[in-house]
């Protein structure tokens, strides 16, 4: 059987582009989640303040 050899640029720009995928889908799986929860915090504030207003 014959082995497959991958040259060193190869690898390394594989390898590059493979972090810089996985970084970026962590950047943006962050970026959901805190924007999410900060959008709830804000909608539960909001409706908070105008339950108050309403029950007076």
């Amino acid at each position: 059987m014959k082995r497959k050899t991958f040259s060193v640029r190869f690898t390394v720009g594989t390898m590059f582009v493979i972090a810089t995928l996985i970084t970026g889908l962590v950047a943006v799986s962050l970026q959901y989640h805190f924007s999410k929860n900060m959008a709830v915090e804000h909608t539960v504030q909001n409706l908070s303040k105008a339950f108050e207003v309403v029950a007076q």
